[in-house]
């Protein structure tokens, strides 16, 4: 396993927590009709965060599990959330929120 630099896996965290804090303001915002998003968008930033989180668990373990703990409420949120405010998007593209 190639060892990360400290300041690569303090930043990598930072803008993890930062992306998961986006995605909710994004779907809070929607909630209030404050601001739409797209489920496109929405898709996007978890898949990335997701993708950024797997590279994180392999190469920078020990606070893994703080990142862990703040997504999967997320995700539990994201997938109510699409099925909510976009279930026709869900259908047309025959997949899993």
């Amino acid at each position: 396993m190639e060892i990360v630099p400290a300041g690569v896996a303090s930043c990598l965290y930072t803008g993890i927590s930062e992306r998961i804090k986006f995605v909710i303001l994004c779907m809070d915002m929607h909630e209030r009709n404050a601001s739409p998003t797209t489920p496109e968008l929405l898709k996007r930033d978890i898949k990335n965060i997701e993708e950024a989180m797997d590279f994180y668990a392999k190469h920078c373990v020990l606070s893994f599990a703080y990142l862990e703990e703040k997504f999967e409420p997320v995700k539990e949120r994201y997938n109510g959330f699409m099925r909510e405010n976009f279930p026709e998007w869900i259908e047309e593209n025959g997949t899993k929120a």
